[in-house]
């Protein structure tokens, strides 16, 4: 039976180039936990997870997809729900007395 090679992955871009966190900062924390660092865009933290070697450029594909998606809210939508509530709130304060 083959052996199943796992790597980590970095959570923010994706790459498989990592060490373990040895800075002062985390040594001097007095924490003993597993630490790791991205030596591509310099994510540190103790959550990189470890996937499959044969895996890895599947994960980065539905990554980049789940990721594309994702759609921000802009200040003009902002702006207009703000009116559009505001407006609903008055004309239901403006209709109350002549509902009771």
């Amino acid at each position: 039976m083959k052996k199943e090679k796992w790597v980590q992955i970095c959570p923010k871009c994706k790459s498989q180039n990592i060490h373990s966190d040895m800075s002062a900062g985390s040594i001097g924390m007095g924490t003993f936990q597993n630490k790791y660092e991205c030596s591509d865009c310099g994510y540190s933290g103790s959550f990189f997870p470890k996937i499959k070697q044969n895996e890895v450029k599947e994960y980065k594909i539905k990554s980049k997809v789940t990721q594309s998606k994702k759609k921000k809210i802009t200040k003009t939508q902002v702006c207009c729900l703000m009116v559009i509530i505001l407006f609903i709130l008055m004309w239901i304060w403006y209709l109350w007395p002549l509902i009771k």
